[in-house]
């Protein structure tokens, strides 16, 4: 994250409306802006509480007079109310209307987020072989309560777009060295992403995923993704690539699964199977699962739980090798 100050200094350089309110309100005027609330504070009006909705809140720095906030508009309608509680309680609140992102296509994702050209294959690469690495030792920068199949497809697109530096090595646990020994690939000669980098994407911060109309969040179900984040490609394997999502319907009970496709296999968490179980990762070659599976898991048009092959549509057209 941006130091404080810094982001500070730039929303108000490049502010679009200042809100007139109780509370000193600055912002842009769309869905994904950094909006800056400053609350004034005194001996005699002290802040108790703090609620919102429609953003989350990024930073928070307290000085002599007065407390400043600073959220990311993740929604289009916005509500921040806090609470004074010292001589005499009261409330001070602001309710805000913002646009919603700059979408020329009409596909309901950020446009700014979608990458083109070199970027969406080095996205890609980085992408399927952070989900293969799960698959030798989970990453500590996982959360454990977030690992199942959904979990891993955020889990991996996040750490895809970062900078990949020594440092990012050893946060999450995966050894070049180990990888290249393993598979020929070495990953420190993949450059990273040049448009923008987790967590500064440039519409959301860290809320790189769709979760309703003009809704970003950091955190998407299986479902969310595959409603607000992807396209359909089809049901042919053949048509494919790299980092392309297979999704899977159980009616009974009502559950979306997804698996990320490697090129030569597939790589999914199984999700938890039971309080003691925590399910794991499954990595298969693709001759094998196809072989083994039963046919309620298997990605062919006869089955019927079988959704199809997507795209996700941060990866947008760009090149194909």
């Amino acid at each position: 994250m941006f130091a404080f100050v810094a982001i500070f200094s730039f929303v108000y350089l490049s502010v679009e409306r200042v809100v007139k309110t109780d509370l000193d309100v600055s912002c842009g005027s769309r869905v994904g802006s950094l909006l800056v609330v400053s609350a004034p504070t005194c001996p005699f009006e002290q802040i108790d509480s703090l609620s919102y909705a429609g953003v989350t809140l990024e930073e928070k720095r307290v000085l002599p007079d007065k407390n400043i906030y600073l959220f990311r508009v993740i929604a289009k309608d916005v509500s921040i109310s806090i609470l004074y509680n010292r001589e005499i309680k009261h409330r001070k609140s602001v309710q805000l209307h913002f646009e919603s992102w700059k979408d020329d296509n009409s596909d309901g994702f950020p446009d700014e987020l979608v990458l083109k050209g070199e970027d969406s294959y080095i996205l890609r690469s980085w992408f399927v072989n952070i989900a293969l690495c799960q698959s030798l030792q989970l990453s500590p920068n996982w959360r454990e309560n977030q690992r199942d199949c959904a979990g891993l497809v955020r889990f991996a697109m996040k750490e895809a777009l970062k900078h990949h530096n020594k440092k990012w090595f050893q946060e999450t646990g995966i050894d070049p060295e180990i990888w290249l020994e393993k598979t020929g690939v070495d990953l420190r000669s993949i450059p990273d992403v040049s448009a923008y980098n987790y967590p500064e994407a440039p519409v959301g911060g860290t809320n790189i995923f769709v979760v309703g109309k003009d809704r970003l969040s950091s955190f998407a179900t299986a479902y969310a993704i595959l409603k607000y984040n992807v396209n359909f490609v089809g049901f042919d394997l053949s048509a494919a690539l790299p980092g392309d999502l297979l999704f899977f319907h159980n009616p009974n009970p009502v559950t979306f699964h997804t698996m990320i496709y490697t090129g030569e296999g597939l790589v999914y968490h199984t999700g938890p199977v039971s309080e003691e179980d925590p399910g794991k990762i499954k990595l298969w070659r693709l001759d094998d699962y196809m072989r083994i599976m039963p046919i309620q898991w298997l990605p062919i048009r006869e089955n019927t739980c079988f959704l199809g092959i997507y795209r996700l549509k941060i990866l947008g057209e760009g090149e194909i090798r």
